[in-house]
């Protein structure tokens, strides 16, 4: 392990290596080592963390003659399996660039009304990555099954994060004028399509009633 990096410990190795399921991969043929955790990776020291997969790689790259990561690079699996922590089905890839000063996702796509809108936790919403999402969801039962364990994890780690969640969002919508606004805008945008999307298939039923009429 990249002791510049991340400052691992003995302990944080041994707390990781807990966290991982080898013997899934080795049951379902595909030889994934699942990670089991739900989000990051923290570190003994309490001020850092790294991605499951990022640490895997740097605590085995030695081990297994892998290459160096940098900053710009980010690890792609192989195999498809989001919670897969097995370096050997990883792939370097370069972190999506940005121009200084634009407004776009991670992925490169503008923020604009066309693409995405706000949501109601103050956060971007951006619809090409949803879509994507939506697609490996209904696509990928393996996906499907990690995203649902994912959840139940989260949920079971601490039952009343949801609750605090919403309650945090009602007190920002009170306090903050700014964040009302935002958050009355996209509903009136959402409304908007919606009635605009209700236009468009009532002129459609009318224009197949002229037809049917005409026959």
């Amino acid at each position: 392990m990249s002791t510049a990096t991340h400052r691992s410990t003995a302990t944080d190795a041994e707390r990781f290596w807990e966290k991982v399921d080898k013997e899934a991969g080795r049951l379902d043929g595909t030889g994934c080592w699942v990670w089991t955790a739900s989000g990051r990776f923290g570190l003994s020291n309490g001020r850092s963390s790294a991605t499951p997969r990022r640490y895997a790689w740097e605590a085995l790259q030695q081990e297994l003659g892998l290459g160096s990561l940098t900053q710009d690079e980010i690890l792609r699996m192989a195999c498809g399996r989001s919670a897969c922590v097995n370096p050997g089905h990883m792939q370097k890839g370069a972190k999506p660039l940005r121009r200084p000063g634009s407004r776009t996702c991670a992925r490169g796509h503008t923020m604009d009304a066309d693409n995405g809108y706000w949501a109601k936790d103050g956060t971007w919403v951006c619809r090409p990555c949803k879509r994507d999402h939506s697609r490996r969801y209904r696509q990928d039962p393996q996906f499907r099954a990690d995203q649902a364990a994912a959840s139940a994890r989260y949920i079971a780690a601490d039952p009343q994060r949801a609750e605090r969640k919403k309650q945090r969002q009602r007190q920002r919508y009170r306090d903050d004028p700014d964040y009302r606004a935002r958050i009355r805008a996209a509903a009136r945008e959402r409304r908007a399509r919606k009635k605009a999307e209700e236009g468009r298939d009532d002129r459609s039923g009318n224009a197949e009633m002229k037809e049917a009429g005409r026959g």
